[in-house]
Parts: structure tokens; sequence; C-alpha cells
């Protein structure tokens, strides 16, 4: 640092000290110690990497003046960054205190893309747009390789975080509550609605927060119920075995029960095999005539197929399980516990059915057997 003494007025003539740099005047200032806060201000102007080697370099001089102007800080030190050769006067683009870009084009054109980054994010709803980090356009001083073109800067604005903030009214759903009856008639994880539950409604005003458009938070103002939400109601099942399958596994010597019951009107009308690989028996009887369980156990399937209609399968454990096609309704679910006799549909004649019937299987390890030998009429 340069040392003398302070200017002074005597005899009502003003001194200074003249400042030049490389041989050209580049300002005044009051006294010797005044060089600090220029090489401060030369800081604050360069932009680039490796500013320090850029202040207080030797072709910086002081010398005692008569009837000079003071200049400021700021001015001495602009005068000598455009007097040294390897920097560049252009529009600086600092993020959060840290240069982005230079670009040798004026504030106002960065200025103008910056404006339109957040204009096109806005919908008119906007309580605030402003970008996420401290963003800001000003003239520096850089080194050329810094200088970028202004597509390239058009670029980097363009992947900019814009933060938008609105204040909304709208109507928002209330969630219904679930309300279970645990119930062993069903198997453990089967779940059977029984009363469907209704959503409510409610006036909410809110603060959202997007960034980039995308919602990242929603702070409720106010809420006001317009319709009480409807408890669902659900039968969830506690069995982890059929009720008899551990006592009374199915077996060849055990007697399956007569699908219908004796008292109705009915008749076979085909047999097993019967010369074109019939998998059962087919009973005719009249339409919404009951269809029992010909032995307990867990219902595996419960629903319509094209060939059988409407059918239920039935497991007993042990590999038996016994098969009920072409009813007209089915009246049990998939994972529903049932004793032998428990009525699981109603006689019909849906899927590729001539006349209302029951066609009756008794399979063992999905092979099928004749019923006949299974059971009693």
């Amino acid at each position: 640092m340069l040392c003398g003494f302070s200017a002074a007025s005597i005899f009502n003539v003003q001194f200074a000290y003249r400042v030049t740099y490389n041989g050209v005047t580049v300002g005044y200032v009051e006294s010797a110690e005044s060089l600090s806060e220029v090489e401060d201000a030369m800081s604050c102007c360069i932009k680039t990497r490796g500013a320090d080697s850029f202040v207080g370099k030797p072709g910086l001089k002081l010398s005692l003046t008569v009837g000079s102007n003071i200049d400021s800080a700021d001015i001495v030190a602009e005068n000598i960054l455009n007097n040294e050769d390897a920097l560049k006067h252009v529009t600086v683009l600092t993020v959060d205190g840290e240069t982005a870009f230079a670009v040798n084009e004026s504030i106002k054109t960065v200025e103008k893309k910056l404006s339109a980054r957040l204009d096109s994010f806005a919908t008119g709803e906007e309580d605030e747009i402003s970008f996420v980090s401290d963003v800001k356009a000003e003239c520096g001083f850089v080194t050329a390789d810094a200088i970028v073109s202004l597509d390239d800067a058009a670029e980097y604005i363009d992947n900019i975080s814009v933060k938008t903030v609105a204040t909304k009214s709208y109507v928002d759903e209330i969630p219904f509550e679930k309300e279970q009856t645990e119930s062993d008639s069903y198997l453990k994880g089967y779940v059977k609605v029984t009363s469907k539950g209704v959503k409510g409604e409610a006036d909410v005003t809110a603060k959202i927060t997007c960034i980039n458009g995308v919602e990242t938070e929603r702070e409720v103002l106010a809420s006001t119920t317009l319709k009480e939400p409807v408890a669902q109601k659900e039968i969830v099942g506690t069995a982890t075995v059929s009720k008899t399958s551990n006592t009374q596994y199915a077996s060849s010597n055990s007697q399956f029960m007569w699908p219908l019951r004796k008292s109705v009107r009915q008749f076979i009308t085909s047999y097993m095999g019967d010369g074109r690989g019939h998998k059962g028996i087919d009973i005719a009887c009249n339409k919404g005539n009951d269809i029992l369980a010909a032995m307990g156990g867990t219902v595996a399937y419960a629903h319509y197929r094209s060939d059988y209609g409407n059918f239920v399968v039935i497991d007993h454990g042990n590999g038996y399980r016994t098969v009920y096609a072409h009813a007209s309704k089915l009246l049990v679910s998939k994972g529903q516990v049932v004793e032998k006799g428990d009525v699981i549909a109603l006689v019909g004649s849906t899927g590729q059915s001539t006349g209302n019937h029951l066609h009756f299987e008794i399979r063992i390890n999905d092979r099928a057997v004749n019923p006949l030998s299974y059971t009693s009429r």
C-alpha cells in the first residue's frame, strides 16, 4: 500500500492525490489510504476467477496535485479496470452471489429474458412469482474467455427455477372411514363390503407453492365442510382354515352330500363321460332351486365363465374340490367358509347350457371323478 500525507486545504488551495495506472490518469483521491477503498471497489467490480491478480498491480501510482476534485473509490476503480486490457466490461448474471455467465449485451437485454422466464409461469392467479435463487443482472469486468453467446445465456436462463405462490379456493373430497366387523365365516385376508362409503366435500382455501409448475407445498388456510362423509362398512375374515377341514377332510370313503334338496323334482340328464368327455353329471330341475354345498370347505372361485356360466368351486382340503355350474345366481364369495348343506347358489341355465340344470363335479387333485361314486341320493 502506498503511503503519504493527507491532502489539506492551505490558504484556500485544495490538495489531492492524482492516481495513475500504466501512465494514464484514472482519478483523484483524498489520501494514500483511499487506495484501500479503490482496491476494494475493484474486487467488487471484477466478476471472474482470480480477481485478486488484477488488484494492487505496480502500475498503480500516486502523486500530489493541486486544485482537483476528489473522485469516489468506485469511479477510480472503474477507470482503472477500463484501462486493463485483460478485462472486458460486460453484463454479468449472478445467482446467489456467484457468477453464472457474462454476456456482451446490455443489462436491459438480460433482464428482458429473465422477465420472460418468470412470465412463462404466470397464469394471472399468482400472489408471487420469483426465482428460487437470488438472481441479478449487473455490470462487471471479466476475462474474455468467460463471455458466452446470447443463445447460451438464454439457455441458462430457461433452466433457472421459478417459484409461484397462489391462494386458491376449491371443493375438495373428504375421505370416508372404514368400519370393519370381524367374522370367522371368512378366511383371513377376505374383505366384503356390505355398505359402500361415500366421500364428503369441503370448501377449502389454500396457499399453493409450485417450483417450475410442480406443486411442492400446500398450506390449508381455511376449510368448511359442505357434506359429511359416510363410513364404509366391511366384513373382515378371521378364519385361518376351513371350519371342517381340520377334522373332516374329504376322502374316498367319506360321502359327499347330494347338491340338491331331495324333495325337489329332479332327474339326471347326463352322466360322467357319456362319450363326450363330460367331467360331471347334469341334474335337471326348475330354475331357482337351492344348490347346496356337498361338503364344508372354502370357496375357491365364485364368478362367471363363458362355458360354465355362473359357477362355484369349493375347496374341501386334501386335494378335494367340488364344482357347481350354470347357476342363475351366486350366493357366496371367494374366500368364504361354508358348511355342508349351506345354500351357495340357485339353479339356472347360464353359460353353455340348453336348459335349467346343475352341472356337478367332484375333483381329486384336479382330476375329475364320478360324483355318483362319492354321493348318495
